[in-house]
């Protein structure tokens, strides 16, 4: 863990040793015909180290997983870029094949989720703790792609460490009726010295303006429900509220990390549409429905319902 991969979180966080670890990047786009993700990574587990680049279409459902081997694998070290075999993906531009299939497009107009010196990244503080099982980057809340004469939104996240957490909700979507607006929120029961929390990270874009919600500012879960539809509230110290609920629709099966291997499994859709509502003081802020959202629900019995 370097300084400056502290400060710049979408640049590669590990070394290339084969070890319990694994690194991925979350590439996802929507345009008027289409909805997928694109999960370029590396698995350095001793018993398999490879590098990876999964796909999941958001209208079939079909998913693919390929594999290359790790010395496929580059990145850059002062600006963020990535490759594997003939892909590379930074943050202009990408250019892919997964699944026997060429994807490209260009990258404009981003909006990025931004830090503070002692608050960096998405995670806060806990960017400067070593010891985490997971830690999870925020990258790009909302840009704009082109694509074959097509436009489009992207959004773009990281997850790197050991493993995943054994419960967590994860959503996600910037396609509202305003170009302008994108949620994102991740709770999850967090391992931290011997015991475990209920941590959460909570954004929403609207017109420029991000809002955040998060466990290491003082922000708190209002009220967490997961029966039919996922309903959460979250409120934090400036008197603010975000009221999300996501409908659950059929998903389809992702390869996830434990321990480094890529042999766990995680069930996401990409056809969620998202309700939220962000409010300061008791005014209305912002009420929108997010339409070919992300969404993965694993054991939410464990996680707390109030904080």
């Amino acid at each position: 863990m370097s300084l400056r991969g502290i400060y710049h979180p979408e640049l590669f966080q590990g070394t290339l040793t084969p070890k319990p670890y694994f690194e991925g990047w979350y590439y996802k786009v929507v345009t008027e015909s289409r909805a997928f993700a694109l999960i370029p990574g590396v698995s350095l587990a001793p018993e398999d180290p490879h590098a990876f680049i999964q796909y999941i279409d958001g209208l079939s459902g079909e998913t693919t997983y390929d594999r290359y081997p790790v010395d496929s694998f580059a990145f850059g070290t002062r600006e963020f870029w990535v490759s594997i075999g003939e892909s590379r993906f930074d943050l202009e531009r990408v250019d892919c094949i997964a699944g026997g299939t060429s994807i490209s497009y260009s990258i404009d107009s981003k909006s990025m989720w931004t830090g503070t010196f002692f608050q960096p990244g998405t995670m806060g503080w806990y960017s400067f703790v070593p010891f985490m099982q997971c830690k999870h980057g925020i990258i790009v809340m909302d840009a704009t792609v082109t694509m074959g004469g097509e436009l489009g939104r992207l959004y773009v996240e990281k997850d790197y460490g050991r493993s995943f957490p054994n419960a967590w909700i994860w959503l996600q979507s910037n396609s509202f009726d305003e170009a302008s607006v994108s949620v994102t929120c991740s709770i999850a029961n967090v391992p931290f010295v011997g015991g475990a929390f209920t941590g959460f990270l909570a954004g929403i874009l609207v017109n420029g303006d991000l809002w955040k919600f998060t466990t290491y500012t003082g922000a708190r879960i209002v009220s967490l429900e997961t029966n039919g539809l996922v309903r959460i509230t979250f409120e934090n110290r400036k008197g603010q509220r975000l009221q999300i609920a996501a409908s659950r629709t059929e998903g389809s099966s992702l390869a996830a990390p434990s321990d480094g291997a890529m042999k766990g499994r995680v069930v996401e859709t990409l056809n969620s549409e998202i309700e939220v509502e962000l409010s300061e003081g008791g005014r209305l802020v912002y009420r929108g429905l997010g339409r070919s959202g992300g969404l993965e629900v694993v054991n939410p019995e464990r996680l707390s319902r109030r904080r």
